[in-house]
């Protein structure tokens, strides 16, 4: 369990079915070992190379954490489901906007987007650029809680799953 520490729940999950599976496979290989002496050596060096491979999934982990860490901290990060609906906010987003977490997470994207914009073609066309796994960049005109204007430079990325939607 200690091996696994820093991976995200999901490839815990996946190295603990891998593991499972790889162990079965070396007892064989191990039990098999008492017979030929070069099957030994082979389960010697393959249970080296899990290890090592174990350790540099854990490393690439928490490296990756380290910078999903550095980017929060100077970054407004916002993350929506593919129809606009809110599903995490970063302390920064919250200190620029005047909401609380609580207060945006489960609403629309729009909440924050002035009401003449949020009801154009245009903002139709950018949910729809989006769902189709482009990307924005450009400066975006936002809400703040007590409703005065702000503006944000910010890049809009679609993250794509295993099966590549959206």
């Amino acid at each position: 369990s200690s091996l696994l520490r820093g991976l995200p729940a999901p490839l815990r999950a996946q190295a603990w079915t891998s593991i499972i599976a790889v162990f079965l496979h070396l007892g064989l290989l191990f039990w098999k070992s008492f017979t030929d002496p070069t099957l030994l050596a082979y389960f010697i060096l393959e249970v080296f190379f899990i290890l090592v491979l174990v350790r540099v999934l854990r490393f690439r982990a928490v490296k990756s954490k380290e910078k999903m860490t550095a980017i929060d901290k100077t970054n407004i990060i916002v993350r929506l489901r593919p129809d606009g609906i809110i599903v995490a906010v970063n302390p920064m987003f919250c200190h620029v906007s005047g909401y609380t977490e609580r207060e945006l997470i489960g609403h629309h994207h729009s909440t924050v987007v002035p009401k003449h914009r949020a009801k154009s073609a245009e903002y139709r066309a950018f949910w729809e650029r989006l769902a189709n796994g482009r990307s924005h960049t450009r400066t975006y005109e936002r809400i703040s809680k007590s409703g005065e204007s702000f503006w944000l430079q910010a890049t809009y990325t679609p993250i794509h799953n295993a099966a590549g939607s959206v």
